[in-house]
C-alpha cells in the first residue's frame, strides 16, 4: 500500500481526452465514479481499501504499459508508431504527457516492457536475420541479445517481477522438425548485462513455459508433450478424483468437462539461478498450467476456468487450486496474497474489478471494486508496491482511430 500520498477518498475521476492525431487541445470531462463501500463481512471483503480512482483516456494505439519506477503518479507506456516503436510517459494525477520517443523505425513481432518502465524487450527484423534486442530507456541504448535465422528454433523471454532481470530460453520444436533437446536457460542484468546461463536437457518436441519469481533469483520451468491432436481428454476416473462426484457422461477420449482443461503430460523443474541447482518437482505437483505469476507465496496458474497454485518451497508441496472463475483477465500481485479479476458485467458493455485477498492459499475475502470500465481489457498490472492496480482497455472513435484509456485503482 502506498504511504506517501495521503488524502481523503475522492468521487470524481478525471479524464483527460487527449486528441493527438487531430492537434486539437485535450477535453476534460468528469464522471462520478462510486467507490466501493468498507465493511466487515469477510465474505464481501478482500481487506482492499480503495482510496482513489483515476481514469485517463488518449488518441492511439499501445503494446503494453507499467507504472513508472520510483514514481507515484507517472506511467510508461510503450506506443505502437506503425511499424515501429515509441516510449512515452504519462501523469494520470497532472493530465500531462512526454512526447513520444521513438527509437525504433523497423517492423517489430513482439515487445514486452519491463515492470517499471526502465528497459524494453523486442524482436525485429535486420538482413533477414531476427533479433532480440534490450533498449535501455535512461541511456537510449541498444543490445542485441539473440540472433537467429528464424528456420531453427523460437525463442522466448520474459521479466522478473521487479523488471530488473529477464530470462531467455529456446522453445522446443513440436512440429517435429528440427527438434531441440539440449537448451540453455540464459538470465540477463538488464543493467549490466550479466548473463548467467543452466543448459538443461529436456525433451525435443516440447512446448516450454519460464515464469522468473520476483528479483530474478530463481525460475519455474515448465515443459509440455503435446500428442497429435494437441490435447490430453479426461477421463471418468480422473474427474471422480479431481472433484470428488462421479460423471457417468465422461469417458476417455471424450470432450473437455466445463471448466476443467486437463494439462499435457510433462516435466517441471525450479532453477536457482545464483548456485546452478537444477530441483525437478515431482509428477503432478509441478503441473502449473498457462503461468501468470511467481509470487512471494509461490507459482500461480490458470487452466481453463480454475487458478491453481504451488506454494514455496515449490519442490516440497503439491499445487492446489484456490479459485474457479471465467473472467477474462486474471492478475496476481508480487506478494501472492491479492488476486484481481476483469470481466464483463452482466448484461452490460462495460468491465468491472474484482479483488480477492489469499492467505496461506485459501481466499479469505472477495470484494467487487469498480464497475463501469468501458473498451476491451488488453492488459492489467499491479504496481510494483503492491498499491496500484493499472488496466489498459482499448476503444474505437468516430473517425475509426483508437482510444485507450487507463483506470487506476489506488488503495
Amino acid at each position: 500500500m502506498r504511504s506517501d500520498r495521503k488524502g481523503t477518498k475522492q468521487v470524481m475521476a478525471l479524464i483527460v481526452a487527449g486528441l493527438l492525431l487531430c492537434g486539437c487541445a485535450g477535453q476534460e470531462t468528469s464522471k462520478t465514479i462510486v467507490l466501493p463501500k468498507e465493511t466487515e463481512d469477510a465474505e464481501n471483503n478482500a481487506g482492499i481499501d480503495v482510496r482513489d480512482i483515476k481514469e485517463y483516456s488518449f488518441e492511439g494505439s499501445v503494446y503494453s504499459m507499467t507504472w513508472k519506477k520510483e514514481s507515484r503518479e507517472e506511467i510508461c507506456v510503450l506506443r505502437d508508431q506503425g511499424e515501429g516503436l515509441g516510449y512515452q510517459t504519462m501523469n494520470i494525477y497532472q493530465g500531462t504527457e512526454s512526447d513520444i520517443a521513438v527509437f525504433e523505425e523497423r517492423p517489430v513481432s513482439v515487445s514486452q516492457l519491463a515492470p517499471g518502465g526502465q528497459y524494453v524487450l523486442y524482436e525485429t527484423f535486420d538482413n533477414n536475420m531476427i533479433q532480440l534486442i534490450l533498449y535501455r530507456v535512461q541511456t537510449g541504448e541498444k543490445l542485441v541479445i539473440h540472433e537467429r535465422d528464424g528456420s531453427m528454433d523460437t525463442c522466448c523471454f520474459r521479466w522478473s517481477g521487479d523488471g530488473t532481470r529477464f530470462f531467455v530460453w529456446t522453445d522446443g520444436n513440436y512440429s517435429g522438425q528440427n527438434a531441440v533437446q539440449m537448451y540453455p536457460i540464459c538470465r540477463y542484468d538488464a543493467l549490466s548485462g550479466e548473463k548467467t546461463e543452466i543448459m538443461m536437457e529436456g525433451t525435443e518436441n516440447a512446448w516450454r513455459q519460464a515464469i522468473p519469481n520476483e528479483d530474478g533469483s530463481k525460475v519455474y520451468v515448465r515443459e509440455e508433450y503435446p500428442d497429435q491432436e494437441g490435447n490430453v481428454p479426461i477421463s471418468s476416473e480422473e474427474w471422480l478424483e479431481l472433484y470428488g462426484v462421479e460423471n457417468t457422461e465422461l469417458k476417455t477420449g471424450a470432450a473437455y468437462a466445463d471448466g476443467y482443461e486437463p494439462s499435457l503430460p510433462g516435466r517441471s523443474w525450479v532453477l536457482e539461478m545464483d548456485t546452478a541447482a537444477i530441483r525437478e518437482i515431482d509428477g503432478e505437483n509441478g503441473d502449473i498450467p498457462n503461468l501468470i505469476r511467481y509470487t512471494d507465496q509461490g507459482v500461480i496458474g490458470r487452466n481453463g476456468e480454475e487458478v491453481w497454485m504451488m506454494a514455496e518451497p515449490l519442490s516440497e508441496f503439491p499445487k492446489e487450486r484456490i479459485l474457479m472463475t471465467d473472467c477474462e483477465k486474471v492478475c496476481v500481485c508480487g506478494k501472492g496474497d491479492h488476486i484481481f479479476l476483469l470481466d464483463r458485467e452482466s448484461g452490460t458493455d462495460t468491465m468491472q474489478i474484482m479483488g480477492i485477498k489469499v492467505q496461506d492459499g485459501e481466499i479469505v475475502g472477495r470484494q467487487v471494486l469498480y464497475k463501469g470500465i468501458n473498451g476491451y481489457c488488453s492488459g492489467v498490472e499491479v504496481g510494483a508496491d503492491d498499491g496500484e492496480l493499472i488496466v489498459q482497455t482499448i476503444g474505437y472513435l468516430e473517425n475509426g482511430n483508437s482510444l485507450a484509456q487507463v483506470t487506476v485503482l489506488e488503495y
